[in-house]
Formats: C-alpha cells, structure tokens, sequence
C-alpha cells in the first residue's frame, strides 16, 4: 500500500482546493492510496517535527505532494529522507517574504489566529536547503503567472530534477487537476 502525505501551503489547511482534489483523484483512481494531510503548524520546526513522525510512520511507502510552502518543506523531507516528492509552485526561500506575516494572522480556511514573530523566519533560514542533490528524486511543477512566488526561482533551483513549466496560470497552479495523473505516475510507479 502507498501513502501520499500532501503539505498544504503557508497559512492553508486540509480543506484547501488542490487538497481537496487530489483527495477525490485519490478516491476514483488509485483507492488504495492512504491520503494523509494535516493541518500544518505555521512555525518550521513544529511543522517539521509533525510530519517527520509521518513519514517516519509509513517511510517504506511514503511519497510527498507539497503546494508552495509545503513544497519547501517537502524538499527538506526528500533530501534527508531520500523519498520522492512532488511540489507545485514551490516556494524555494520563504523566509525572503515572511516578514509580511509578523503580528497576529488569521488562518485562510479555520479562521484559528495565530501569532508569528522574527524568531519564526529564523527558523525557516534554518531549514532552508541550499541545494537540492536528489535530483531524480523530484517532479516540479510551474506556471509562469504565479504572483507570489518567482517561477524562475525554482527553475534554477531544482535544476537537475525533472520540471514541468506551464505558461500563464497563477500561485493557485490554475491546472492541477490536469496534472494529477503525472504526479501520480512520478510518485508511485
């Protein structure tokens, strides 16, 4: 049996879209993958520490499905753990963009607030790979149109690793749904 761990993005949950679509795939197409996505803590280690104890649970069957920044933290998952991942719209250096979070926030989907400091963005720089040396490790997909994240960032970044660039689209990753049964492949096969 296969488990596919899916890592929503920064200030997200389990509720969110391309969660939620990769869940019913799931259901119509490969029914015996177990689907685990949970609500993530918005702090890197904490996030880490609770999906390290995922993978280490299911590490002889696990592969990663990550958005933005569940796509930085998969990469720190695949590099040490040698599983494979797959990661839309990947964010590459977070900590660039978080200080825009410092203060109180308020999750998108639970409405739960929560408070993020300076300290939080260390965390992040802590985590941060510098290079990735998996290569063949990694499915990456991009649409150009992305307004948070700097395609051309990941680009260079995962260079090496298997990249599918779709022009247009938006953060969101406007085609997803299109692209489920190449993740599917990449991961499981």
């Amino acid at each position: 049996m296969f488990t596919l761990l899916y890592l929503h993005g920064f200030n997200s949950g389990p509720g969110s879209k391309k969660a939620r679509q990769t869940r019913e795939w799931l259901k119509k197409n490969a029914p015996s993958v177990k689907f685990i996505c949970p609500q993530l803590s918005p702090y890197a280690k904490e996030a880490l520490i609770q999906i390290e104890k995922i993978v280490n649970k299911y590490i002889d069957s696990i592969s990663i499905l990550g958005s933005s920044m569940g796509g930085f933290l998969g990469t720190y998952l695949v590099e040490k753990y040698s599983i494979k991942g797959a990661f839309v719209n990947p964010a590459v250096n977070p900590s660039r963009g978080l200080s825009n979070y410092i203060g109180q926030n308020r999750n998108y989907l639970s409405d739960e607030t929560w408070v993020f400091k300076k300290h939080h963005i260390s965390e992040y720089k802590e985590v941060t790979c510098k290079k990735i040396m998996k290569h063949g490790q990694y499915l990456i997909l991009l649409e150009t149109g992305d307004e948070v994240l700097n395609y051309k960032d990941a680009v260079q970044f995962y260079n090496g690793a298997s990249i599918i660039i779709v022009q247009g689209g938006e953060h969101r990753f406007v085609s997803y749904e299109k692209y489920l049964p190449k993740i599917y492949d990449f991961l499981f096969s």
